[in-house]
């Protein structure tokens, strides 16, 4: 991320949440602290406690911006060809979640891997259902098309969550094979959700 801005007059929390970011590219979650976002955004060190309580709001608050990305870049991915078929609308969302994890993974790291106690937060929650809301209306519509009447829409919302957060975590922690033989990222998106395709259509 591009280095934090220092605190210009109204525009202090902006300025924190991008310390923020800049932090966990740098040192990761864990040295997050009031102090050091504080730092970074050139002003008191008692600032950051003015706008986000402590350390896990000021956290809650940064993964609020990362789900509203998230859900933007979703949504733009499921909504780019109306007329591609539903299944081709999925993998796009899938290839859209894996993206945002790998271009903004200091995002990913604090809405997943923080140990933040979502339920404390209400607007985090409402944030992240709004995102999750975006894979849903997709899965709704495979299961309406494909006539999967007796597959639960959230069972198989959270099946092909898990495919593309799984296929995310392996890409940011560098677990994908690697090599200058190896194929890239966009190659195992469609080839999961690929052969998820083929499951259900040979059920």
């Amino acid at each position: 991320m591009q280095d934090s801005p220092t605190y210009h007059h109204g525009d202090l929390r902006n300025a924190l949440l991008a310390a923020v970011g800049d932090i966990v590219e740098e040192n990761g979650v864990a040295n997050v602290s009031l102090r050091e976002a504080a730092r970074r955004a050139g002003v008191s060190h008692s600032a950051p406690a003015h706008h986000f309580g402590d350390k896990e709001g000021m956290l809650a608050a940064f993964a609020e911006r990362g789900f509203d990305i998230l859900a933007g870049e979703m949504a733009a991915a499921r909504d780019a060809d109306p007329d591609a078929a539903v299944y081709n609308r999925l993998a796009a969302v899938g290839a859209a979640y894996v993206r945002f994890a790998i271009s903004r993974t200091p995002f990913f790291d604090v809405m997943f891997r923080s140990g933040i106690h979502k339920p404390s937060f209400e607007e985090l929650n409402n944030r992240a259902d709004g995102a999750l809301a975006v894979l849903i209306s997709v899965v709704d519509d495979l299961i309406s098309v494909g006539g999967y009447t007796k597959i639960d829409t959230r069972n198989m919302t959270v099946y092909f969550w898990s495919l593309a957060h799984g296929l995310a975590s392996l890409a940011v922690d560098g677990s994908l094979p690697s090599g200058p033989n190896e194929p890239p990222i966009e190659h195992y998106i469609a080839g999961v959700f690929g052969i998820s395709q083929h499951i259900l259509e040979n059920d």
